[in-house]
């Protein structure tokens, strides 16, 4: 994401702004970044949803949101009371358009002189993100410069995402509709493509004629519990492989973009998603693994299977792992694993680049490794080879050697969180964070064969005890 130029007033309407999405994430990353002045003066923030509430209440349930989300030490309660300030709130049905919250809505946006971006945030169901849509445009709250903002999910298959996509479409231009992928706000995910093209000798070596194997891995070692009948209804592959896994390997294996401005970053993440082999029936059955926890012991304590948390016996799976292949020269020969699960051993997100050995100097040789931590330690660890000092019983004479460095920030640097990078993104107009209309397609398109397979039960759903470690396809036997 390139540097943010000057940012003029807004106006951020979150729909849905009782929700958990917007107290727990939204309104504490707008604070923070108000109390480091990077909201400009005249912007508002306006909550909207069904519950009646006046704005002197709701500015009461932000702030008790901010003091229960956001860390005492870097609190001030002064400018706490200055953020409530530009805090607003209406009720509002967002399926009737005779509301008289919309017509107060109208009211709030039109009340000053200052020609504001307006910015649209759905923190709701996506069957409302038409109505909401229309029901904007009915009121003529849809300017040249009015921004919408999609959170996931964006549909459960290519059809539902599709006709989401198409009812915003009416009414907000492409370059004007942000669909949120969280882990594109990551600062250790933004930065695969500045460690990938600002290094020489890394951008040389990535391609299919020196990387074997690119794996993805995100696994938690929480369960579902409460959530157990929301997940139940997408899983693992929906939950995570369609989108934010997907993402991250269209940043491990784009071309270099002309420029990093949104649209060249999208363009080239395009390609990629395009280029997507599509598995065989008969394939799918070796190339992918679906599991699903049950009892056993994590963190430390008994946790109860799946099945139990849900309430009956179910075919969903909480573990989910694919092969990839591109259909690019670039990387003709190298595979990619996207793996995810719940009440794993360890609650880790990284990508291990497993690179081609030489096989004719050094026929026994370790191959180079390279991993890229996303979530915990940030680091960035290189495991290569270097000569046995003495006289070494190994045929090949070689040692391994492992360099490893940190990707945290310096002391008294603080890492912004990916609601805090993505919002200030959409109120600078920046498209380089988020997804496009064709991403979503494309991505859909190749994994509903795969999903579709998978309900009728082939591969067979495997079950793997709470605490486990992350299924491996050389211990599964598919065949």
């Amino acid at each position: 994401m390139p540097p943010f130029s000057h940012l003029s007033p807004f106006d951020l309407v979150i729909f849905g702004g009782t929700g958990d999405l917007a107290l727990r994430k939204l309104l504490p990353a707008l604070f923070c970044q108000f109390q480091e002045n990077n909201i400009p003066e005249h912007s508002r923030i306006i909550g909207a949803s069904r519950a009646e509430m006046t704005t002197a209440q709701y500015r009461e349930e932000t702030e008790k949101a901010l003091l229960k989300f956001y860390p005492a030490s870097a609190r001030n309660k002064h400018t706490i009371q200055q953020f409530l300030k530009i805090v607003y709130y209406t009720g509002i049905d967002l399926t009737d358009a005779s509301h008289k919250g919309w017509e107060y809505l109208s009211e709030r946006l039109d009340e000053d002189n200052l020609k504001k971006n307006r910015i649209f945030y759905f923190s709701t169901a996506p069957s409302l993100f038409e109505a909401i849509s229309e029901n904007l445009s009915r009121h003529k709250l849809i300017t040249a410069e009015s921004r919408a903002v999609m959170e996931k999910p964006i549909g459960r298959d290519g059809a539902s995402a599709n006709a989401i996509n198409e009812a915003v479409g009416k009414y907000f231009e492409e370059d004007k509709i942000f669909r949120i992928d969280h882990y594109l706000g990551k600062e250790s995910t933004q930065n695969i493509l500045q460690f990938r093209f600002s290094n020489p000798l890394i951008d040389a070596i990535w391609s299919g004629k020196y990387i074997k194997n690119i794996e993805i891995t995100a696994s938690e070692t929480v369960g579902l519990e409460s959530r157990a009948s929301y997940y139940d209804t997408s899983g693992a592959a929906r939950d995570m492989i369609q989108n934010h896994l997907l993402q991250i390997l269209s940043l491990c294996t784009i071309d270099r973009p002309k420029s990093l401005s949104g649209d060249d970053i999208r363009n080239e993440k395009i390609s990629i998603f395009k280029s997507l082999i599509p598995l065989r029936e008969e394939e799918i059955k070796t190339n992918s693994i679906r599991g699903q926890y049950t009892e056993g012991t994590a963190e430390g304590r008994a946790v109860p299977s799946y099945a139990t948390e849900l309430g009956h016996e179910s075919q969903t799976e909480t573990f989910a792992a694919i092969r990839v292949q591109l259909d690019l020269p670039r990387w003709k020969g190298t595979s990619f694993c996207l793996k995810t699960g719940k009440r794993m051993n360890e609650k880790r997100t990284d990508i291990k680049i497993t690179f081609h050995n030489d096989v004719e100097l050094f026929p026994n040789a370790p191959a180079n490794q390279m991993k890229l931590d996303l979530q915990e330690t940030n680091d960035i660890t290189v495991e290569l080879n270097v000569r046995s000092i003495g006289f070494s019983q190994n045929t090949d004479g070689l040692r391994p050697l492992l360099l490893q460095g940190s990707y945290s920030p310096p002391a008294g640097v603080r890492t912004p969180s990916s609601y805090e990078t993505l919002l200030m993104a959409i109120a600078h107009g920046d498209q380089s964070l988020f997804v496009h209309r064709e991403e979503v397609d494309a991505a859909w398109k190749w994994i509903e064969p795969i999903l579709k397979s998978w309900e009728k039960n082939v591969p067979e759903l495997l079950y793997y005890p709470s605490g486990g470690s992350i299924p491996r396809f050389s211990e599964v036997n598919q065949d």
